[in-house]
């Protein structure tokens, strides 16, 4: 994969949340589309993004990115 797939990526997701804060906004039942747009859609994107580059444990802290391994 490359940087412009991630862009599209990035950029259709916030597209779409804004979309939905939009709807929920104008809607009589605003939390609901806040549940069914939004946070789903942000939490899809954040979970694409931790495996995409990769997560790891240090210190008892999630790091994002790969663990680098030394060679002695």
């Amino acid at each position: 994969m490359n940087t412009k797939y991630d862009f599209i990526v990035w950029i259709g997701s916030c597209l779409a949340a804004i979309l939905g804060f939009v709807k929920a906004a104008q809607s009589e039942a605003p939390l609901f589309w806040l549940a069914v747009w939004p946070m789903p859609v942000t939490f899809a994107s954040l979970i694409f993004v931790f495996f995409r580059q990769g997560f790891h444990l240090e210190d008892g802290v999630l790091v994002l990115g790969r663990r680098h391994t030394v060679i002695r």
